[in-house]
């Protein structure tokens, strides 16, 4: 139980545009209030842009600085001038310049110290629903990260850093409500290529750690609404760094999502995160892998069986998102792999609903005039699945450039 009371201002879509005007009037007024009172910072009112700060004198900057924060909404700057920031050994600290663990911990005391001599406590508690505010509002669109992040920041800052001054002040509703919030704005973020990495950790955490904070009423709703809001088409996430227990509660996740929504509205959404789902189950390797570095240990029989389910058959069978994605993977082991992929390839065929539409899809990847299909590999490919019992409706004639379809 914290000594600090959070008020959320409401973010529902017939409030949350006044609600952020408010949290910036209360920034305003805060900044306002708390400087007449303290005539020694009057001198800070008539600064005209940040960058007029740097002819300051030190301490005159440092609450330059935490004022121009308040004022851009900059929140995650005026939690740690009053509280500190997480050591970036957790969660999300690999956002932020790398320090030692020792250092961050001895300057988070030095700025509560200072906070206690600078603040009341109920300017305190002012300073956080402010800070709390901006991050799930988002009143100025250029504070970033913390436009696109909020959710993950205040975790972190409120939940994960234990010795805070406002441990305590999440409440087991207001967690819930930050873990779909970061699940959601990370997802479309799992990639190598972004924050070194970010998303993977914050996805892989509320899966594995907090996997009963789902709310299913989020999914159809704000989940979705914050997915898309982010990247927007740019969807090419992967599945590649989650542990295997991640996974497994993603697959459960996805699969929720479907029971609490019809079917067609279900696969409008979940094709976007079924795709990665399906072609990380699409395993590819050779025999001297290391089986401990591989999805479920290299185990394909469990793969198999997650790409045999309801849920993958039928977006497999709707979704030309997902049936386009794999027939790019399956052309890219045909047409580069060794034989070992294309016989993995043929394998998986035979878990591909309707393979005669989808080799029409394998036709129509075009990586440039050294396709597959612009080889001899396509007559191959057709003829050994056949032998294998995937019957693909076609054969080719014996210069294996003309397709002939088989009249039924």
């Amino acid at each position: 139980m914290s000594e600090f009371r959070l008020e959320l201002l409401a973010d529902d879509k017939t409030s949350i545009v006044a609600s952020k005007k408010t949290v910036m009037q209360q920034a305003d007024e805060f900044k306002q209030d708390y400087i007449s009172s303290h005539p020694e910072y009057k001198e800070i009112l008539s600064l005209k842009s940040y960058g007029e700060t740097y002819n300051l004198p030190n301490e005159m900057k440092s609450m330059a600085t935490f004022f121009n924060d308040l004022d851009v909404a900059r929140f995650w700057g005026t939690i740690e001038f009053v509280d500190g920031r997480l050591p970036n050994q957790n969660s999300s600290a690999s956002l932020f310049e790398p320090t030692s663990v020792k250092d961050t911990l001895k300057k988070n005391i030095e700025n509560r110290e200072k906070a206690k001599t600078l603040f009341s406590h109920d300017d305190l508690e002012k300073i956080l629903n402010i800070a709390v505010n901006q991050a799930l509002l988002v009143p100025k669109e250029t504070s970033m990260p913390g436009t696109y992040i909020g959710h993950s920041i205040l975790f972190d800052e409120l939940v994960e850093k234990k010795d805070s001054i406002f441990n305590g002040v999440v409440d087991e509703n207001f967690r819930k409500r930050l873990n779909n919030g970061r699940f959601w704005k990370l997802l479309p973020d799992m990639s190598t290529g972004l924050n070194h990495g970010y998303g993977y950790a914050v996805v892989d955490d509320v899966l594995v750690n907090y996997p009963g904070d789902f709310d299913a009423a989020f999914f159809p709703k704000k989940g979705f609404e914050i997915f898309y809001r982010n990247r927007g088409e740019r969807m090419h996430f992967d599945l590649s760094h989650l542990r295997d227990k991640a996974v497994d509660k993603y697959f459960k996740f996805v699969n929720d999502i479907h029971l609490n929504m019809s079917d067609d509205e279900s696969f409008k959404h979940t094709q976007h995160l079924l795709k990665p789902l399906i072609l990380e189950l699409i395993q590819f390797y050779d025999s001297d892998y290391n089986k401990e570095e591989l999805r479920f240990k290299g185990n394909k029989d469990k793969c198999k069986a997650m790409l045999k389910s309801k849920i993958i058959q039928d977006c497999l069978k709707k979704s030309e998102l997902a049936g386009k994605a794999v027939a790019e993977h399956f052309e890219t082991h045909i047409a580069y792999g060794h034989d070992q992929d294309r016989n993995e390839t043929i394998s998986y065929m035979g878990l591909i609903p309707n393979p005669t539409d989808f080799l029409e899809k394998l036709l129509n990847v075009n990586h440039g005039s050294t396709s597959f299909h612009n080889r001899r590999d396509i007559a191959k490919f057709v003829y050994e699945c056949g032998k294998s019992g995937v019957d693909l409706g076609m054969f080719f004639d014996y210069n294996y450039k003309k397709k002939v379809a088989v009249k039924s």
